[in-house]
């Protein structure tokens, strides 16, 4: 069945607000239209209808009954309609930026550094995946990844890698126990140390070869399967750690650890990993340039 022909929705929406109101001056200001305009709108609607809405008086507009019962029926529809149109708006969507980095990253170089990120974006989510594979970042959901490869070629589907820095590691170890190696210590007295380990024996083997030092019987090391852990033992004063460059860097300026040597080897290498074909959404992008700058030498700031 089809419905009768409405007036003006505009005129019936300027009624509407000069009934809730009881005039036509605050009306007018939350219409964003003058007070003379509702008047006209008034007019317009008694006419469509043939009835007096409202008596006009020197000073203020006073509805009619007929004119107040209109009004206060048109309330509860217009709050209906605009609960609806907003129940459909297209809202713009939340800002999100996830990034895959290894647990140490995540612990020793990226959380000391976060709110530097975070602090000028506020509106951005950010979600760290720390894991230890690399995310499928051709398809998403991560759009940034940070990966630590030592042996072999960076190579994913669908991705690009990015040189960020090498992975140039020194011996490490708390100011009380470097004090007792004495102020000219050699490679074989820290060969001497207790070693401490992650990920195997292999980095440390490689820093004593290159310091043409033999590697120390494996008797009395502590092994543990991630350079966080081996951080925090060495800070506590269990032993030497073979640190780098990237992830040693906060412990050494916090004083916690110091270099026991100046003499570096680069194992491995520090790469962003990007989709080669999906375009970075703007927090990626800046997140990208942030890495860049903070892995490349620069300050990661704002």
């Amino acid at each position: 069945m089809p419905h009768p022909p409405l007036p003006s929705l505009v005129a019936l929406r300027a009624l509407e607000a000069a009934v809730r109101h009881g005039g036509v001056v605050r009306a007018a200001a939350e219409l964003g239209v003058t007070h003379g305009a509702v008047s006209r709108h008034l007019r317009d609607l008694e006419q469509a209808l043939g009835v007096e809405l409202v008596v006009r008086g020197a000073r203020r507009l006073e509805p009619t009954y007929e004119g107040r019962r209109l009004g206060a029926a048109l309330t509860p529809l217009f709050d209906g309609m605009a609960a609806a149109v907003e129940s459909v708006r297209r809202r713009p969507e939340r800002e999100s930026l996830r990034v895959s980095v290894d647990p140490a990253f995540a612990g020793l170089w990226l959380l000391p550094r976060l709110g530097a990120f975070r602090r000028p974006r506020p509106g951005v989510e950010v979600v760290v995946d720390a894991a230890t594979h690399l995310a499928d970042v051709a398809a998403g959901p991560v759009d940034v990844a940070v990966r630590h490869l030592v042996h072999r070629r960076p190579e994913a589907d669908g991705c690009r890698f990015e040189k960020l820095a090498d992975a140039l590691c020194f011996p490490a170890a708390t100011p009380a126990l470097a004090a007792t190696l004495g102020p000219a210590a050699t490679a074989a007295d820290i060969a001497r140390l207790p070693l401490i380990h992650d990920d195997g024996r292999e980095p440390w083997h490689l820093w004593l070869k290159a310091a043409g030092v033999a590697p120390p019987p494996d008797r009395g090391a502590l092994l543990l399967n991630d350079l966080t852990l081996a951080v925090l033992a060495a800070e506590r004063g269990e032993g030497a750690v073979l640190l780098d460059t990237v992830l040693g860097a906060e412990a050494l300026a916090a004083g916690r650890l110091v270099a026991l040597s100046p003499l570096t080897v680069r194992i491995g290498t520090y790469w962003l990993v990007t989709p080669a074909a999906r375009p970075l959404g703007r927090p990626a992008r800046e997140f990208a340039d942030w890495l860049r700058a903070g892995l490349g030498g620069g300050e990661a700031g704002a």
